[in-house]
């Protein structure tokens, strides 16, 4: 289901928005077309239902080509000069002047169209601009596609890989190292990573590039829906067409995200830039006769495309939304009315409008007549003649197909149980669903899935995991023969034995121990109960079992009996040990890593205290008890520190604290000084002058025995 529009895209008026900005940098803004360097400024919204100011934004030029426009597009950040500042739940906003289009409705229809077919598209709607008090006309406000929208839209995370793709994104093979697809031609990249940018991770893009591309054609129907939503980009492929939104992928390798959702594990295609649409052309073709089942440029590889025209069950269902959409929402009869609405809306925002003449000398009546007519070389139709054009050529070109009465689109392992538990996102009409599990892969057993909601998924709980095997199997068939996946899909049932625990952890920090920035933030203590050195590679962290891989830990050796800490803080700009997340008293740790291309759990703590200063820890390192420490907190190295041990040596000092250059200690025998994720920098510490120049600013802990004292090394 769309996540409702709420106040900031009220569909029943226009709002406004004031920008107050200093006038030389609105200045040098415009004339050096500077859509990178935010400006400060001052933003304040007003609706009928929501009046609100946000006193420093950044602000800046949105667009390419439309740079040049003399109604200029502008993009809003709210978090550019307030690190992780939102505004009502949003970090960016978009104003687009839409200046190619007369109607000003294409990219609103074009939106709201996506939404209507219950596929993911931004929000939008339409206010009034202001900048300086100067009312810079009638502007379309579209969601900003980023962690935000994908997590309200997608998958309630969004924490997964989001790539903005632009020319020439065509999705071919380049090879099968990941970099390769971090080529950039212009100063920046065509698959570029918007989120998660701190791993710089391409694997889950090339991993489906090279199964997109190399996939024999017998396999392609296994292999890609386990990596790809095929299911809603069949749906998104017959808009695209109908539309005739060639800025796009299918013709112009061009303007769409691909976002990897993390339940799933697949990459969702999510539409982007939709102003070139409705019969809009700047390319010499007639959008409303192009066939439909030849739609990408003569001589030119669209491997997705391709794809969906080559294989007959996706190039069928293909064909059955074409003629669904032809039927209902892209009908005349159903965009009249929404085309009169919107017209009648913000018609009166329109006439004083001074920048709406000043690109193509558009009138209002050009505006008043935009459903019908054409009105320029470029906007050779109106809106519902270019609908009525397509939609009979497209009906005409429209082959004979087999009707399908269901899809599977996806099928999982709840991941935080130790039973079988599976569900299943199925749409049409199945009849019977089974599930079939296995603890060899060879067994299968059954159970019945059923739709309990009415929403198309369909669940099963089956018994508990056996002891007798690492792993669960899994399947289900439905009406007796249609086995989703072709393959069984694999659960680790068991946990890692590497021997990495969660040793320590701190979830209310007011003054016990601060990081290198002085923060007193939540933090996590990882320890190795090997007896060899380990690489944390593929290792994971997260607060939440379903996104198992919210943060991935840093490709470090830890110890063997060795101790890191992670400071679970959401500031990833402070370092790589520092998580996207934070933590609560009533929330559970999980730790993760990959074992044969599957996620498979190491360690799991709750029962975190809510009092300050107090951590929850193993009463052993890595041990199997836990307790809530009171006195005696051991961030960064071992939690067996007793009382008695403690004021062995009462006298341990460091000082100046902070220092600079030079360290004076006493009290000291045989000290270790650890930097803030519990690595040695120095051994063998005792009394005496020691000299601490060549080590980074930040936060250490000097260790004698059992006692220790904290200090902060400054530049």
């Amino acid at each position: 289901m769309a996540p409702p529009f709420e106040e900031v895209y009220d569909q029943s008026e226009v709002t406004a928005i004031y920008i107050t900005i200093n006038p030389d940098s609105l200045a040098q803004m415009i004339a050096l077309g500077d859509n990178e360097h935010e400006y400060p400024a001052q933003f304040i919204f007003q609706s009928n239902g929501l009046n609100d100011t946000v006193s420093a934004i950044g602000f800046r030029l949105r667009g390419n080509t439309s740079l040049n426009a003399a109604k200029k597009s502008f993009k809003v950040s709210f978090n550019t000069f307030n690190s992780g500042g939102q505004w009502q739940d949003l970090e960016k906003m978009n104003l687009l002047a839409t200046v190619n289009d007369p109607s000003l409705l294409r990219s609103k229809l074009a939106h709201d169209l996506f939404r209507q077919f219950g596929l993911v598209a931004a929000r939008t709607s339409y206010t009034r601009l202001y900048i300086n008090n100067e009312y810079r006309g009638l502007y379309l406000n579209v969601e900003h596609v980023d962690e935000q929208m994908t997590a309200t839209h997608v998958d309630q995370q969004g924490d997964g890989n989001l790539y903005k793709c632009t020319y020439p994104a065509d999705l071919n093979y380049i090879s099968s190292n990941p970099a390769d697809y971090k080529f950039a031609l212009w100063g920046y990249r065509h698959y570029e990573l918007k989120t998660n940018d701190y791993l710089d991770d391409y694997s889950d893009l090339s991993i489906f590039i090279d199964a997109l591309n190399n996939t024999s054609f017998s396999q392609e129907p296994c292999v890609i829906p386990a990596l790809f939503n095929i299911e809603d980009y069949l749906k998104i492929a017959a808009i695209d067409v109908l539309l005739g939104n060639w800025d796009g992928y299918i013709f112009n390798k061009n303007n769409f995200y691909l976002y990897h959702h993390q339940l799933t594990q697949q990459i969702n295609y999510l539409p982007y830039d939709l102003d070139n649409t409705w019969g809009i052309d700047w390319v010499g073709i007639d959008w409303s006769q192009r066939n439909i089942y030849n739609w990408s440029p003569s001589g030119e590889s669209r491997p997705l495309y391709a794809l969906i025209m080559s294989q007959p069950q996706y190039r069928d269902q293909f064909s059955a939304h074409i003629e669904t959409l032809c039927n209902t929402l892209f009908h005349p009869d159903t965009l009249a009315s929404q085309i009169t609405y919107w017209q009648n809306l913000i018609a009166p925002h329109l006439i004083d409008d001074t920048y709406y003449a000043m690109d193509f000398g558009y009138t209002l009546g050009d505006f008043a007549s935009a459903a019908d007519d054409g009105c320029c070389q470029h906007v050779p139709y109106g809106i519902l003649d270019y609908v009525e054009a397509r939609r009979s050529s497209a009906l005409a070109q429209l082959e004979s197909y087999a009707n399908y009465s269901f899809r599977v689109h996806s099928l999982n392992q709840r991941i935080d149980t130790n039973a079988v538990a599976l569900f299943a996102i199925i749409s049409g009409s199945p009849g019977s669903v089974q599930a079939n599990y296995s603890w060899d892969g060879v067994s299968f057993m059954s159970g019945s899935m059923t739709d309990q909601d009415g929403d198309g998924i369909f669940t099963f709980v089956g018994p508990l995991f056996s002891n007798q095997s690492d792993k669960l199997y899994y399947r289900i068939i439905v009406n007796g023969s249609t086995v989703y996946p072709c393959a069984p899909k694999e659960h680790w049932i068991t946990r890692s034995s590497t021997g990495i625990r969660i040793n320590e952890v701190c979830v209310v920090n007011d003054a016990l121990y601060s990081d290198a920035y002085g923060e007193f933030d939540d933090w996590v203590e990882i320890y190795n109960s090997s007896d060899n050195a380990l690489v944390l590679q593929n290792c994971f962290l997260s607060d939440n079992s379903e996104n198992w891989n919210r943060w991935q830990l840093p490709d470090t050796t830890i110890a063997a009996h060795g101790f890191l800490l992670f400071w679970a803080d959401d500031d990833l700009e402070q370092g790589r040990s520092h998580t996207n997340f934070k933590l609560s008293a009533g929330e559970s740790l999980f730790l993760y890593r990959m074992e044969e291309g599957l996620p498979r759990l190491m360690d799991r703590a709750q029962g975190f205290s809510p009092i300050a200063d107090a951590t929850w820890a193993l009463t052993e390192d890595g041990g199997s008890v836990s307790y809530i420490t009171g006195e005696f907190q051991t961030p960064g190295f071992s939690n067996t520190i007793n009382t008695i041990t403690q004021v062995e040596h009462p006298y341990l000092q460091a000082y100046p604290n902070p220092v600079k250059d030079r360290l004076t200690v006493s009290g000291c025998r045989n000290g270790i000084l650890r930097d803030d994720t519990g690595r040695s920098v120095a051994r063998n510490v005792s009394d005496g002058i020691h000299s601490v120049a060549h080590l980074a600013a930040g936060t250490y802990t000097l260790v004698d025995g059992a006692n220790h004292v904290q200090l902060v090394i400054i530049e």
